[in-house]
């Protein structure tokens, strides 16, 4: 899994700080993952880079007991997770600018 390849080993202590560095070395090793990918002709409409980001987003919060609310859209049918992944990333978004 994609959260797998992010360094979290000297993440800060700080939990203003702790998400947006995550978030950041997240969309890094997603941002490769893409790129692999479509170098492979492996990006065939599943979203599987996307996916990855939002399960691994979601286990972050849970496993340091961040109190943000997004739906799990990780499984859903290819056509709603496109349609809702934008929403995903702009509530990610919100969340990292307000801190």
């Amino acid at each position: 899994m994609i959260i797998d390849d992010v360094k979290i080993s000297d993440l800060p202590d700080s939990s203003e700080e702790i998400f947006t560095v995550f978030e950041k070395r997240l969309r890094d090793v997603v941002e490769h993952a893409r790129t692999e990918d479509r170098q492979n002709e492996n990006c065939v409409g599943s979203f599987l880079s996307d996916r990855n980001y939002v399960s691994s987003i979601l286990a972050f919060w849970g496993e340091h007991s961040l109190n943000i609310d997004a739906p799990d859209i990780s499984e859903i049918s290819d056509v709603d997770f496109n349609r809702l992944f934008s929403q995903f990333f702009a509530n990610i978004n919100s969340k990292l600018h307000a801190s």
